[in-house]
Parts: C-alpha cells; structure tokens; sequence
C-alpha cells in the first residue's frame, strides 16, 4: 500500500498531472465569465419580463372589460364583477412579485411565485386534470394557509388555452416555487455562479464535453511510463502477476485521473464560496423519479425540441401534463450523490479504455493520438447514428449524467450504471489477456 501511494504522488507530480489541472482549471474560469457576462443580460431580461407582467395583467383587466361592454361575454353583473376582482387581484400579485424581487425578499418573491402559477393552474387550467387540489391532497389546505391563498369564482371567459407542454410548465414551476419557499434561498437558473449552482451547470455544460478526453490523456500512457524507464522489467519479474499489475495501474491511474477532475472544481468552488457564500446545496432540482426503470424518447422530427427553465432544471418542450406525476424535486446534495456515483464509473471506464489503448499502442504520442481519435469519434457516436443516441451503445453520452438524471434522454440510471461496468470489465479482460502474451522484453 505505501508503495502504491508513493507511485500515487509520483504520478501526480508529473507534467501531465499538473497540465491538465490547469488547463481545466481555465476552462471553468472561462465558462464562469461566460455565466457572468449572461448573467448581466438574463438579469435585465428578468426584470423587464417582471414589468411586462404588470402591464399584461392589467391589459387583461381592460380587455375582459371590454369584452362585457359590448356583449361578448353573457354574464350577469355579479358574474362580471367577480371575473374582474380576479384579475385585479392578478395585477396586484404581479405587481408584489416584482417589487419583492427588485428588494431581494427572496421568501415573498419564492411565496409570490408560488401563489401566482397555483392561481393559473387552479383557474386558467380548468379542463385540465389534475387540479391543484387533486394533485397536493391532504398537502392543499397547509399549502393555502400558508401562502394565504385567495378564493375565486372565475367566469368561463377566464379560461385560455395553452399547449400540454405549456400546462406541465405551469404545473411544475408551482411545486418549484413552493420548494423554493421553504428554502429562502435566491433564485438561480442557468447562468448562476454561487457555487453549487455553478457546479450543477457544469455539469449539464461543460463537463461532459471533456470529461472523457481528459481522463484518456491521464490514463494513455500509464504503461509507457514503465516502459520507457525500464520499470516494468523488474515489476514483471517480481513474483506479482501481470494482471494483478494491470490492477494496480488500473487504481492508480482511476485515482489520478479522479484528482484531475475533482481538484480543479474544488478550487472553483472555494474561490465562488468566498465571494457568495457556501449556502445552496438544498437547491430543489428536477429528478425522474421513474429514472431507474423507463425512459421517454422526445423526438420531433429531428428538430431542436428545446426546453423550459425550472430554477436549474430543465423540461423538454414536448413533454405533456402525463409527465408530472413523474417528476419530484430532491435537494440538490442528493442529486449530486446519484450524478457522482455515474461519473466515476465513467471515469473508470475510460480508465480501462485508456489501458488497452497503452498495451495495444506502443508508440506513446501515437497512442495519445489514437486516444483522441477514439473520444472524437465516440462523442460523435450519437449524431453518426441518431438512433443509437444516448442507448446503452453510446457510451461517450453516459457523461451526460444532468439530463439524464432529469428524465430527458432515451437511457435510465441502473442501465447507465450497468453498461458501463460491463464496458469497463471487458476493456480490462480483453487488455488482460493481450498483455500476458506481449514479450515485454521487446518493447
């Protein structure tokens, strides 16, 4: 074991080692001034949508009015009149959600929210099943009492038509909203840089487009290194077994390559710490809670299908109101822990990758080149054959743990989990068995 750690350290005190923790270290530096600069538009863009809810509110209470002026809409006085204490009542709560938002009473902007989409869903949403009250339960009357909900009775005319996908929005930012509540935390969203926000995006963004490249690179050359010192010789002649040797450079390279990825996030996320603060982690985030045995397949066409924004989370466009009942919010720490456990089996399986690569190539630079090669066209993978993208064939994609985790690709955990660990033994079967007959004298 001491030997193992001594070999640890060397390893990590190569170049290489140190290269590549910086070169993600400048690659999270670029995607968070990326997310700064976004932030500033997103910020404008949030509050000018806040304003044009005001005004869109009230020219609803003009137009309704109108409407029962000249006859478009038979109700009787009453009727009308409860109609329009409604609506009033909607541009007094977009009003109160734009102010709590300017003064950052993040508890009344989340309550506000909160009660908002509750009011859409509960009337604009009639012919739609679940009702809120359906759907909370025994939960709807604590939930009323706390946002102090308003009683109405809206006149038919009050009801809109929105698209399935635009339904479930509705339905899904009303639970997001009231998890929200009990956090006080800020809002966040896609171009947030506290610190676990942050790391959660990179996850969904940036991560995975070098995850496996960075790992290859690490793990390529793990025998070469022996080989060109002469090494391996008296490691092979030693009584220890060369597949108990392809273990133990197994382990170390999985060990160094872990060290590449995890320090530089670290750093990252002690440096936005500082200037944020280390409160998020309880961030409410979307998880499929049917991820580990079914999957849906949103497909339209080959076109973009495109998303909604929950707080971090993501809806595809084309998912209808049948998906609710699928979704559940988790606090952010528990969904890092699933996303965790799938990025070091992957971690592991470029490991093996990288490990065959290096027994199978003896020239070391061709050997990074091939490896190269392999992540272009393993990342490629889905978009050469898009029916396969995201299967259990496309392992490059398994990187992608966010979406997947959240329902919208074609694939489930427990078989993401699976594919990779039977991917990861025969790599190192196959390594096994081509490195016993090499006459390592030779190379």
């Amino acid at each position: 074991m001491e030997s193992f750690f001594l070999e640890l350290k060397s390893i990590c005190k190569s170049y290489k080692f140190l290269i590549l923790i910086l070169i993600l270290f400048l690659f999270q530096l670029v995607f968070i001034q990326q997310a700064l600069h976004e932030s500033k538009g997103a910020e404008s863009q949030k509050i000018a949508a806040l304003k044009a809810s005001i005004g869109g509110n009230e020219g609803v209470v003009d137009i309704v009015e109108s409407w029962w002026r000249g006859g478009a809409i038979s109700a009787s006085p009453e009727e009308y009149e409860k109609s329009q204490e409604y609506y009033h009542y909607r541009v007094l709560l977009a009003r109160r959600i734009y102010e709590s938002y300017m003064s950052r009473d993040w508890v009344e902007y989340h309550r506000s929210r909160a009660e908002d989409r509750l009011l859409s869903w509960d009337h604009l949403l009639k012919n739609v099943s679940p009702c809120p009250q359906q759907f909370f339960g025994g939960d709807w009357e604590n939930i009323t009492e706390e946002l102090d909900y308003p009683s109405f009775m809206v006149h038919p005319a009050a009801a809109a038509t929105f698209a399935p996908d635009e339904v479930l929005a509705i339905m899904i930012n009303a639970c997001y909203y009231l998890e929200m509540v009990k956090t006080g935390l800020p809002p966040t969203g896609a171009h947030d840089t506290s610190p676990w926000a942050f790391t959660f995006n990179f996850l969904r963004r940036g991560l995975p487009n070098i995850l496996g490249i960075v790992v290859l690179l690490m793990s390529v050359n793990m025998l070469h290194r022996d080989k060109s010192s002469g090494v391996i010789k008296v490691s092979l002649s030693a009584p220890l077994s060369r597949t108990r040797y392809l273990l133990r450079k197994l382990s170390l390279s999985f060990f160094a390559s872990s060290s590449v990825i995890v320090l530089p996030q670290i750093l990252s996320i002690l440096i936005l710490g500082i200037r944020h603060g280390f409160r998020g982690l309880n961030y409410p985030v979307l998880l499929d809670k049917n991820v580990l045995s079914s999957f849906t397949v949103f497909k339209d066409m080959g076109i973009n299908i495109g998303f909604y924004d929950t707080g971090l989370s993501k809806i595809p466009v084309l998912a209808d109101v049948s998906r609710l009942e699928l979704y559940d919010f988790i606090p952010l720490w528990q969904f890092f822990g699933l996303a965790a456990v799938q990025i070091l089996l992957f971690i592991l399986f470029c490991t093996a990758l990288g490990l065959l690569i290096s027994i199978l190539v003896k020239n070391e630079v061709i050997a990074h080149l091939v490896a190269a090669g392999i992540f272009v066209l393993g990342s490629a993978f889905g978009n050469i054959i898009p029916n396969l993208s995201t299967t259990a064939w496309d392992l490059f994609s398994k990187a992608d743990v966010v979406p997947l985790l959240e329902g919208s690709l074609a694939s489930t955990y427990l078989s993401s989990l699976l594919t990779l660990s039977i991917a990861t033994i025969l790599l190192f079967i196959v390594g096994a068995v081509i490195f016993k007959k090499q006459d390592i004298a030779c190379n």
